[in-house]
């Protein structure tokens, strides 16, 4: 939070990635859209591969 000014974009991209879900609607949100994004044929991919393209996917709608 002290280096929000000089990196606003990284400190964005933190509190998308280290947000901590309320409640189980977002998370439900989450896993269906993870499903979009991922499809049927790609379910191979390692978690931390999967748990980048939803960050980004999530940071591209946002504009980051």
């Amino acid at each position: 939070k002290a280096h929000m000014t000089c990196y606003p974009r990284l400190s964005c991209m933190a509190r998308d990635y280290l947000a901590i879900i309320a409640t189980s609607a977002s998370s439900e949100r989450i896993f269906s859209s993870a499903k979009d994004l991922l499809g049927i044929y790609r379910f191979c991919l390692k978690p931390t591969t999967m748990k980048a393209c939803v960050c980004l996917r999530s940071w591209l709608r946002a504009g980051i």
